[in-house]
């Protein structure tokens, strides 16, 4: 079924549930990226989850958030209707450093084959892997400031006009 699926262009994985491990090729970087899936065995293809991408610290592996913290997570994902997904940083790199470049092509697989709640994520992790959800935070907090501020200065620039046809 695997090989059947493969050859017609269908990823023979997409919507399987459960506690698994998959490997992508990354083109960018010409290389295979490990990662940890958990999707809760009532995942319904028909309805959005909301996604936890789980980013692990400096000497991890995706099998951190797994296998450590008491082995935990997955019964609260199942628990919480949860999809969680752990990367390997690749060649032990630093996520917040050259490792990021993993994650866009990444989240793009996991989009594909998984209806995730609006199409956003929630970033989590210790030290290496929290500086990284760190970083990701402030960025998009700049990008929405940047477009309020652009939507500000839109916004005066029309009430100005306003006040100045009032005048003529």
């Amino acid at each position: 079924a695997v090989a059947t699926a493969s050859k017609g262009g269908r990823n023979p994985f997409a919507g399987r549930t459960g506690d698994f491990k998959r490997h992508y090729f990354l083109p960018s970087a010409g290389e295979i990226v490990a990662y940890h899936l958990y999707v809760p065995t009532a995942y319904d293809g028909s309805k959005s989850y909301p996604l936890i991408l789980a980013l692990h610290g400096l000497g991890g592996t995706e099998d951190s958030f797994f296998d450590s913290y008491d082995r935990t997570l997955p019964p609260l994902a199942e628990q919480h209707g949860y999809i969680v997904v752990a990367p390997a940083a690749p060649d032990g790199e630093l996520f917040f450093e050259e490792g990021a470049r993993v994650i866009p092509g990444f989240l793009k697989l996991i989009l594909a084959d998984y209806k995730i709640q609006d199409g956003k994520f929630h970033v989590a992790g210790p030290s290496n892997g929290g500086i990284a959800a760190l970083r990701s935070a402030a960025h998009r907090l700049y990008d929405l400031y940047d477009r309020f501020s652009q939507s500000l200065h839109r916004a005066r620039l029309q009430h100005g006009r306003r006040q100045a046809q009032e005048l003529i």
